[in-house]
């Protein structure tokens, strides 16, 4: 990756809810430029971006590009049939911090120059089981894309005492966000009910394998019905981890000192909660929040190992984390007093008031909290993207 000709990366992005995606992106920037890349990230939402990016391409510069989630990974060349990175001959990877159900597409783009990075096992094994393809598709390990410092606020002087960043669904507006469910035959409906039933009860399952036992039960074949399949389990997804998030801020409202920010929380009865509620900000701002608080907290997306950034962020600011437990977590926080662990099959009060009244523990656990963040987080480890473009490059007869 030496050519002078070739030092250009860029990172796209489109539509990302509260610029989540955006950060993220200029964070991966912020590891390539220090190796000598002009790392920028290309907004499709803006038509400067847009003239960039054509630019680029004409200059035939580019190192290679990337995506979160994939976006980009499907765009096409002026004829609308040939992938845009097949006719520029531009390495492009995509990069997935979520679930191959929401764009299943983005995973199995039919050019030689796309390749995979996922960051957690299970989606990996999801991709090769139910999206099999030609690509090339790794697994990256989670990191840190920022240096985070250590805890510049003590924690007594900290005016947050439970933070909780995530917007809210209403569960009447989860049905309405399912447009297909009504046109779905009822034995489907009850089924899909079901398996919902043991992915509450069983907190490291694989939805798609739920699914896909689900259509075998009732004859169809997901394979030809790949739309329904994967609207299927999309919505099992954001069925666990709405109804997550409502049962945590029904429990959180009621706690002294939480804040809770995030749209989407109008249906919440608020009259006797004792939590503050405020609108969402980006995420650019949420670092200082971090910086701010005791303990921050936490609900898991439905996925055996995922980590999600709440924790990580909190961590490193020098708060102790609440979060639901899942496989990952059961083996690297279990023990840890930086990290209070809760599941899904007691009542969180039950679990979370007596560790909560432990506040001297909690402020001494918060002493070590970066530290422990530097122990499970390392600086995200960007080798695999290098190794994905040399082996696009070397396929492909364009090495640099």
């Amino acid at each position: 990756m030496n050519n002078p000709n070739k030092k250009t990366i860029l990172g796209i992005v489109a539509e990302n809810e509260n610029e989540a995606l955006t950060a993220t992106t200029d964070g991966y920037c912020s590891i390539f430029r220090p190796l000598g890349y002009n790392a920028l990230t290309i907004d499709f939402r803006k038509p400067e971006s847009i003239q960039l990016f054509q630019e680029h391409l004409r200059n035939n510069d580019m190192a290679f590009a990337f995506g979160l989630q994939g976006v980009g990974s499907c765009l096409r060349a002026g004829d609308n049939k040939t992938s845009l990175w097949s006719a520029f001959k531009v390495p492009f990877i995509g990069l997935h911090h979520d679930h191959p159900c929401y764009n299943y597409n983005n995973h199995v783009c039919d050019s030689p120059f796309v390749a995979n990075v996922y960051h957690y096992e299970s989606f990996l094994e999801t991709k090769e089981k139910y999206l099999p393809s030609q690509q090339i598709s790794i697994v990256q390990p989670f990191g840190l894309l920022v240096d985070m410092k250590p805890p510049l606020v003590p924690f007594d002087k900290r005016s947050i005492n439970l933070l909780y960043l995530k917007s809210g669904t209403s569960p009447a507006a989860m049905k309405e966000d399912a447009d297909y469910w009504d046109e779905l035959p009822k034995p489907v409906q009850d089924a899909i009910s079901q398996q919902l039933e043991q992915a509450r009860v069983h907190a490291n399952l694989q939805l798609c394998d739920l699914v896909s036992d689900l259509f075998s039960s009732l004859g169809y074949d997901y394979h030809e019905l790949q739309p329904t399949f994967w609207g299927v389990v999309r919505y099992m997804d954001r069925t666990l981890r709405r109804e997550r998030s409502v049962t945590f801020v029904e429990w959180l409202k009621n706690q002294d000192g939480a804040v809770i920010i995030g749209n989407g929380w109008d249906f919440i009865e608020k009259k006797s909660a004792r939590a503050e509620f405020r609108p969402a900000v980006p995420s650019y701002k949420s670092y200082g929040l971090y910086a701010q608080s005791r303990i921050v907290c936490n609900t898991n997306p439905y996925c055996r190992d995922m980590i999600h950034e709440r924790t990580v962020f909190g961590l490193s600011a020098g708060a102790c984390i609440i979060t639901d437990t899942n496989s990952w977590w059961d083996e690297h926080g279990s023990g840890c007093p930086s990290i209070l662990l809760y599941d899904w099959a007691r009542p969180l009060d039950e679990q979370l008031h007596p560790l909560l009244a432990q506040t001297d523990v909690i402020e001494q656990a918060a002493a070590n909290s970066h530290n422990v963040s530097r122990s499970l987080f390392s600086k995200q480890d960007i080798s695999g993207v290098f190794n994905l473009v040399d082996n696009i490059r070397a396929q492909t007869g364009t090495a640099l």
